[in-house]
């Protein structure tokens, strides 16, 4: 059985990578290839997009990955939604990635991610950077599109100082609180870093570091569980006009009375897993342990694995 394609024109390019060569006197397509997982893996992947209060912007982070170095990194994006909605070119979608502005640079295995707004001229993200993945902000200054063909839009500020990384994180503008999770040994209420890591890296003096199950699991997908799991912290941002944001006193741990529970759960739990009430009084979290503990309301159909956690906001 033989099957006839049809002319295709030159100017289209098939998702598998192939260019459509044009001839002035037969359309004749070049064969097809077809996508090896080199090529796959190699291509850039957005994730997180949120709109600006404004409605003007549109902020998102890039991912890549290098078959090279086997590493990864990541940087941020700003598409103008208006100077979009205004483009009269027919490919709606490569109009407005086309014209996406690199908020942040990428460096050499450094992730950018988890972009939110503080306001519509500041954006909030995690980065690595520093060493730690921290809370870091960068500021949209006036005139925007001149700067940005400079390359000089992101004004980059870290505002957090922790021990530890900061693994995923959600801001409510109207009680300027944000809800973030990081690791936290078992049964305990601070981040896991402060009370194993000094402010340089270093040990805090333990001689070994041996541990000895005497039970199952020792391990959890890539890593050996050591008592740790991911937990939610609260903390306010305030804004002065000399210093601008900065984070407002210490995170406060919202499970600490619940030890057992984890949210994100590991390894494929996501800022998607927890939310806020509109109020900030209350927040409902995903997780895969049993939420029938005292405090922890739970909903009425079987086998859920949602609960709401009353009264957090101090």
């Amino acid at each position: 059985m033989t099957i006839t394609k049809p002319p295709v024109d030159a100017a289209v390019v098939v998702a598998t990578g192939t260019a459509v060569n044009k001839d002035a006197d037969a359309h004749v397509a070049t064969a097809p290839r077809p996508l090896t997982g080199e090529q796959l893996a190699s291509l850039p992947r957005i994730h997180n997009p949120a709109v600006s209060p404004d409605g003007h912007w549109l902020i998102y982070s890039e991912h890549h990955y290098s078959l090279a170095t086997n590493r990864h990194s990541s940087h941020l994006c700003l598409v103008d939604i208006h100077d979009a909605a205004d483009d009269d070119d027919d490919d709606a979608v490569t109009s407005t990635t086309s014209k996406a502005i690199r908020l942040t640079e990428s460096l050499f295995n450094t992730i950018d991610d988890n972009p939110f707004w503080i306001d519509s001229n500041t954006v909030g993200f995690l980065s690595s950077r520093s060493g730690y993945t921290q809370l870091w902000t960068a500021t949209i200054a006036h005139g925007h599109t001149k700067q940005a063909e400079q390359g000089t839009l992101g004004r980059l500020k870290q505002l957090s100082h922790w021990y530890g990384h900061i693994l995923t994180a959600r801001y409510h503008q109207a009680s300027r609180q944000l809800v973030f999770s990081a690791m936290v040994h078992q049964h305990g209420r601070a981040l896991a870093g402060m009370a194993h890591t000094s402010r340089n890296g270093g040990s805090t003096g333990e001689k070994d570091s041996g541990i000895v199950y005497d039970q199952l699991y020792v391990r959890q997908w890539d890593r050996y569980t050591d008592g740790q799991r991911q937990q939610l912290f609260a903390v306010r941002i305030k804004q002065s006009l000399l210093y601008g944001y900065q984070i407002d006193d210490e995170p406060v741990n919202l499970m600490a009375t619940h030890a057992a529970l984890e949210c994100p759960s590991y390894p494929f739990g996501s800022v998607h897993d927890y939310t806020l009430a509109p109020d900030a009084r209350e927040s409902c979290l995903s997780t895969g342990d049993d939420c029938s503990l005292p405090g922890v309301m739970r909903p009425a159909r079987p086998n859920s694995t949602y609960c709401i956690f009353r009264a957090i906001a101090s």
